[in-house]
């Protein structure tokens, strides 16, 4: 008897750092294209894959992933999907959204980004509620071009 379980516990000792050695690669693998992060490094075996993917895109630049990815560890839920609310992802995503908005917003640099973040200041998602700041980002992404953000002004009845 002593002898099994001994056996099964070197089986499960073997499975537990075969398990971290595959997550260090994973890591390593993540490191190596460029988009490790300490958050998106402590993800779980558990995290469903569709977050994995918002995680990594969002970590490519996908500003609109970041959102997701905020939504998601804020309410602990992406439509009907649950999951455990992580304040610390939700912060880390939130600082990547507000960090790509302000560059978008740079020398017109990536005004999606910019009017996303405008839309964020104007409707309170995630940050506090500033319809003002909202406004104006919104028209500064307007006038650099970005004609998805002159249709929201018209249907809000600003242009």
């Amino acid at each position: 008897m002593r002898q099994k379980i001994e056996g099964a516990g070197s089986k499960l000792s073997s499975y537990f750092f075969s398990t971290v050695a595959l997550f260090a690669g994973l890591s390593a693998v993540i490191a190596g294209i460029g988009i490790f992060s300490p958050v998106l490094a402590a993800t779980t075996a558990t995290t469903p894959k569709w977050l994995l993917e918002f995680e990594t895109k969002c970590e490519r630049g996908s500003m609109f992933d970041c959102q997701n990815a905020v939504h998601t560890y804020s309410l602990g839920k992406y439509k009907l999907n649950k999951v455990e609310k992580n304040e610390e992802k939700a912060n880390y995503y939130l600082q990547r959204v507000l960090q790509m908005g302000e560059e978008g917003c740079n020398n017109n640099a990536k005004l999606e980004d910019c009017h996303l973040l405008g839309l964020m200041y104007f409707e309170g998602m995630a940050i506090n509620r500033d319809t003002i700041k909202g406004m104006e980002i919104v028209s500064s992404s307007c006038e650099g071009g970005y004609e998805e953000a002159c249709t929201w002004l018209h249907n809000k009845g600003v242009r």
